[in-house]
């Protein structure tokens, strides 16, 4: 017979195991995820790399047997990508290739999985896109979620539901709003876990989903801004200001072009013979001490100031961003105080008045003009000012698709002119939160049902006393 302890030593086993059974049963059957004790709480969403620095060599401007050549948002348009690519005559060996962010998304899947596969292969140059950055999300999101037990089994059960719904006919938009309204219990709580205007299934969900590690890591190592000191540029994908637009642009405690910079910790008089130093580190200060260009949300969706200085995405809104840029450069006058007007006795201008004024009240600024060239409105197609280039032209809206090629011996310009029909109400794609980004509205009142002429080759100016080629193909839907 068992003596009582022995007894309880072999009930205390099977008793533990089925009280931690019923345990997870109920809080299994209540809904509450579990999770693996070493994961993190939450995904980490904000992983940026804010600013990179390309060197003459990674930039070449003069080299004869080199070209920089620089494309607009590709949206996964792999087919006409790659005829661009012929047009320009690429070489991979010796030419650089620069993308302005979002060269995956909103267009076909398979060619999104192309375009990145392509970009990853040659480690190509460029700036993280708003549509680059949400694909990221999701798969940072996703490799959060799996952590969680039983998580990826409901995400399987939920894709089933929505596959049988799309077989239908059914819209994801709508689907996902009435599966979020109508859920109860667990499958209200595991809904939570999905940010809220997150879309899953759509477009971003499943180029994430499919995302090698390696493209992942080349979509976690694209920089928010590009400086390339050499040739005075900075390539973003939204928008970039010149200085702090809430204050005078004379003031020189707030805005980098308002003084003359400071090298290693000494301010430089204006005698000082090494321009290219104080350039390279006024435009520094651009990037680092101009709020507005520290955010990372202003990088990635920047169109417009507004009224009240505040930053819109919307093209239809407010002045566009590049005329505050073009406005400031136009002042810069160099390094020579003896021609630069004082703070003190010069006209104050701020925000939007300074866009009212006639030139005979603009002063000058102690500073080297800049160029930056960008992507992502394509509601304003090719924009393109002094010191500005806008080279989005709306290829997955069935318009076009551009490069700026850089170097002693781009393509030359013709007069060849093609006539092209705008129609961007044809893209229906499922977009999420800030990625409703077009101003369809705008977009379409502008350039729906009407015929533009474009030229296929353009010369322009760039930088102090360059020229670049500006090249464009028609994307046919």
């Amino acid at each position: 017979m068992l003596q009582p302890r022995l007894f309880m030593a072999y009930l205390a086993l099977p008793v533990s195991v089925a009280f931690a059974f019923v345990v997870y049963v109920t809080l299994n059957e209540s809904g509450i995820p579990f999770r693996r004790p070493s994961e993190p709480e939450r995904p980490d969403l904000s992983r940026y790399r804010h600013i990179q620095t390309l060197s003459a060599d990674e930039f070449p401007l003069d080299d004869p047997q080199r070209r920089v050549i620089l494309i607009g948002d590709i949206h996964g348009m792999d087919r006409w990508f790659r005829k661009l690519l012929d047009e320009v005559d690429y070489d991979s060996q010796t030419d650089v290739l620069v993308h302005t962010g979002d060269f995956i998304a909103r267009g076909d899947y398979n060619g999104s999985m192309a375009v990145i596969d392509f970009m990853t292969t040659y480690n190509v140059a460029g700036v993280r896109g708003n549509h680059d950055q949400k694909v990221l999300e999701w798969r940072e999101w996703m490799e959060w979620f799996d952590t969680l037990w039983d998580a990826s089994e409901w995400l399987a059960e939920l894709e089933s539901a929505w596959n049988e719904a799309e077989e239908k006919g059914e819209s994801l938009k709508r689907w996902v709003k009435e599966q979020r309204k109508e859920a109860r219990g667990r499958d209200a709580l595991w809904w939570k876990k999905i940010p809220k205007g997150w879309i899953p299934f759509g477009d971003h969900y499943r180029i994430a989903k499919a995302l090698t590690e390696e493209q992942r890591a080349y979509l976690l190592s694209l920089p928010l801004k590009i400086h390339v000191p050499s040739a005075h540029t900075f390539v973003v994908h939204a928008g970039l200001l010149p200085g702090d637009v809430r204050y005078d642009y004379f003031d020189r405690e707030r805005q980098p072009l308002a003084r003359i910079p400071c090298i290693d910790s000494s301010c430089i008089d204006s005698d000082q013979k090494n321009v290219e130093a104080l350039r390279s580190a006024q435009e520094r200060e651009i990037l680092e001490r101009v709020p507005q260009n520290t955010i990372p949300w202003n990088n990635l969706n920047m169109r417009s100031v507004l009224r009240n200085n505040d930053i819109s995405k919307k093209a239809s809104k407010g002045t566009p961003w590049g005329v505050y840029w073009n406005t400031q450069m136009d002042m810069c006058n160099g390094y020579d105080l003896q021609n630069t007007v004082d703070k003190s006795s010069s006209f104050r201008i701020q925000g939007s008045d300074a866009l009212d004024m006639s030139s005979q009240y603009l002063t000058t600024l102690p500073c080297h003009p800049s160029t930056v060239i960008y992507g992502h409105t394509a509601a304003r197609g090719l924009d393109i000012g002094r010191f500005s280039v806008g080279l989005d032209t709306g290829c997955v809206h069935g318009r076009k698709l551009t490069a700026l090629i850089l170097g002693p011996n781009p393509l030359p310009g013709n007069e060849e002119w093609e006539e092209v029909q705008y129609d961007v109400s044809s893209n229906d794609g499922v977009y999420e939160g800030d990625l409703d980004d077009d101003d369809s509205n705008f977009v379409e009142s502008a350039m729906t049902e009407r015929t533009h002429s474009e030229k296929h080759r353009l010369t322009i100016r760039f930088g102090d006393n360059g020229q670049a080629t500006l090249v464009g193909i028609s994307c046919p839907q």
